[in-house]
């Protein structure tokens, strides 16, 4: 019906199919629309939902750097909506991210502190391309640490209060990422 807030929320589905099928090169310009459209409206759970979509590009691409940045501002945003699971979400997508960087312990603490939540919250997700993703970069991180100490990391994670779990994760990805902001306009806006 041309509503464009309708338009967006498509676009949003549309988006999130792509990624899952990793077809990051249709994916990125959809989310860079989301992007472009939430931040006129003041859609914070849209913004995420655009920064999201990017970090997941460039989380199956491996550029880890890229998706860290990105999965920080998706972060930022999702938390200030009261969205637990999928702050959740953008935890997971930096652990994936630091464990790609070498970060073993860090990362297998934050996914247990995040699948703890999801326990509390009484959900259990299971989205293929996103266990695809954990296969890739979480399996090898506990196999790096070994079952004693990826053991011990998995147990501190389930101990570890949510919310420090999620300010961790945060000030982690802002240390070691680049201003993402930069990196989500489109090529000809950069």
């Amino acid at each position: 019906h041309g509503d464009p807030v309708l338009v967006n929320r498509a676009k949003i589905g549309l988006g999130q199919m792509l990624v899952a099928l990793s077809r990051i090169d249709e994916a990125r310009p959809i989310a860079r629309e989301i992007l472009e459209f939430s931040r006129k409206t003041a859609d914070r759970r849209s913004e995420h939902s655009g920064f999201h979509f990017l970090a997941d590009c460039a989380l199956i691409e491996g550029t880890l750097t890229e998706a860290l940045g990105m999965y920080r501002e998706s972060l930022v945003l999702v938390e200030a909506v009261g969205d637990r699971i999928e702050t959740s979400a953008e935890v997971e997508g930096i652990a994936m991210a630091l464990a790609g960087l070498g970060h073993h312990a860090t990362a297998v603490r934050l996914v247990a502190a995040m699948r703890a939540e999801w326990a509390r919250q009484g959900v259990h997700l299971a989205i293929r391309f996103w266990d695809v993703l954990h296969e890739r970069y979480i399996a090898p991180a506990r196999v790096a640490l070994g079952p004693d100490q990826s053991g011990r990391a998995s147990s501190a994670g389930r101990e570890t209060k949510f919310e420090t779990a999620v300010a961790e994760a945060l000030a982690l990805a802002s240390r070691l990422a680049p201003a993402a902001v930069d990196h989500a306009a489109s090529p000809h806006q950069r």
